[in-house]
């Protein structure tokens, strides 16, 4: 398939927030939303219910984006990443494939993970 015809859907989940970005090919950003930009304040950036939320935002901008072959990168362990994972299962579901013609042909976790990392403090002796 073409490289221009190719879209990348990154999703960075943290602890207290979600931020999902659509880019090209290129790697240009093309669209990205949080749920502060859908007004969600504190602690509720962070959960589910708010990541689903902000992928049905912005399946309209998928919908119109010429690009219809997508690879998806996630990053890091919030929750707000199952419920962006929940959307795009039913974006690509059976009935709605059919009409739009979006498949997703690779899901990657790109999560930085320590190979043991740095040497870990000592005890404290009292």
């Amino acid at each position: 398939m073409d490289s221009n015809k190719i879209g990348y859907i990154y999703i960075s989940s943290s602890m207290n927030n979600v931020i999902v970005s659509i880019t090209n090919s290129n790697g240009e950003v093309l669209k990205q939303m949080s749920p502060g930009r859908l007004g969600y304040k504190k602690s509720k950036r962070r959960s589910s219910f708010a990541g689903q939320m902000v992928m049905n935002n912005l399946v309209d901008a998928i919908y119109n984006l010429p690009m219809k072959e997508w690879k998806i990168n996630l990053r890091g362990f919030g929750q707000g990443r199952d419920g962006v994972l929940k959307v795009l299962a039913q974006i690509t579901s059976k009935k709605r494939k059919q009409i739009k013609n979006i498949t997703i042909t690779e899901i990657r976790d790109v999560t930085p993970l320590p190979h043991n990392g740095c040497r870990a403090k000592s005890p404290r002796r009292i």
